[in-house]
């Protein structure tokens, strides 16, 4: 569908690093073999190559496999956050993405390290609750959005104030984002997960399955 391809070209990004990440790893910790690693590293060398945002991956595996953290506390950490956060957007439409890297680096280190004032106000229960259904605001926005863009075109196109009708597309557009990501991460990331889960341990495992401790 078109309207869902509007951001759904990035889920390839993502299983195609999940994909890699898998093969990798088996092939130097479990098998500990570097000939098979190899060509896993030519693959990724290839793929920066050509989509150089994926190397945003390799920062979160440098995170993820170190105890590198920026704690840069109180205000004035909360403001170099945001001032990475916009330098990193900045480097991706204006530079390369490999210089975008230098403020993301930094930004997700602020934002793992305890007490920074990033981490600080994403802890914030509102904050908390977003990232719980990112994955479904991720997923649905389209949906949601792009009925109200055409309609708002449609309305332009007939005289109505652009900045009213641009307004309301935010304002509107947001309240439904955020009603239909609570409502799919309720049916579906919860409770279908949850039924999914049930159906395939019984089938798997059987009894055994419903004696096992939670």
């Amino acid at each position: 569908m078109p309207i869902a391809q509007q951001n759904a070209w990035t889920l390839t990004y993502e299983w195609a690093f999940y994909i890699w990440f898998a093969l990798t790893f088996c092939a130097v910790v479990q098998l500990k073999n570097w000939w098979l690693a190899a060509p896993m590293m030519v693959v990724a060398a290839i793929a920066l190559f050509y989509w150089p945002i994926a190397a945003f991956f390799g920062i979160g595996m440098l995170f993820s496999a170190t105890n590198i953290r920026i704690p840069a506390s109180g205000p004035l950490g909360l403001a170099a956050g945001l001032i990475c956060f916009a330098a990193m957007y900045a480097a991706l439409d204006l530079f390369h993405p490999f210089v975008s890297l230098i403020p993301g680096f930094l930004l997700f280190g602020m934002v793992l390290a305890p007490g920074s004032g990033v981490s600080t106000i994403l802890k914030a229960s509102p904050l908390q609750y977003l990232g719980k259904i990112s994955y479904s605001f991720y997923l649905v926005h389209p949906f949601m959005l792009f009925p109200l863009q055409m309609m708002g075109l449609k309305l332009v196109e007939r005289g109505y104030d652009r900045w009213l009708l641009w307004s309301g597309f935010v304002i509107i557009g947001t309240v439904l984002v955020l009603i239909a990501s609570a409502m799919s991460y309720e049916l579906i990331e919860v409770r279908f997960r949850r039924l999914i889960d049930s159906v395939f341990r019984n089938a798997l495992f059987g009894k055994r399955a419903a004696r096992s401790p939670a």
